[in-house]
């Protein structure tokens, strides 16, 4: 195979004379052997056609490869942005509601990269999106324990008062 691609990249008319035109299938012949192609039968159907997209992928050097580092950081930063701004700019119903919209379409973004060739694993962007989700929520108690704070002590403070009436 590799003395295949060899040829193949150097053009060697001699080597690929033999394989113009015909399906090339590579492993055992007493495995795979002579037949024809059947559409109903998917079982035997299968085996050519992944030897074709192994020898193509092989052939044309197209393989799949790892979202670059500064394209992971930019679609760490966009989903951590976009969580942190649903869990505190919305309501809490309308926070959950866009929180699994935004949970479910992370696999459809890694199926969107992995169609354009590239890797990136839903685990790592689903833990980006657990920790964000976890910041969101403990930034909004915080704000929340903070306007508490602020409210329950505007009655004593004379100051604070004046400047917020009950």
């Amino acid at each position: 195979m590799q003395n295949f691609l060899i040829a193949y990249r150097e053009r060697k008319k001699e080597v690929l004379g033999q394989v113009r035109g015909k399906a090339v299938l590579v492993g055992y012949p007493d495995v795979y052997g002579d037949y024809p192609i059947n559409l109903f039968d998917l079982t035997r159907r299968s085996i050519p056609e992944i030897q074709a997209n192994a020898v193509n992928t092989l052939i044309e050097g197209d393989y799949l490869t790892p979202v670059p580092v500064w394209a992971r950081g930019a679609l760490w930063f966009i989903l951590m942005s976009i969580t942190i701004a649903i869990i505190v700019k919305r309501r809490v119903s309308q926070g959950i509601a866009w929180s699994v919209v935004e949970f479910a379409a992370i696999p459809i973004a890694a199926y969107g990269l992995f169609r354009f060739g590239w890797i990136l694993s839903c685990a790592q962007l689903i833990l980006v999106f657990i920790v964000a989700l976890l910041a969101g929520i403990s930034w909004r108690n915080a704000r929340s324990a903070q306007r508490l704070r602020v409210t329950s002590h505007s009655s004593y403070d004379p100051r604070i008062s004046r400047r917020f009436p009950a």
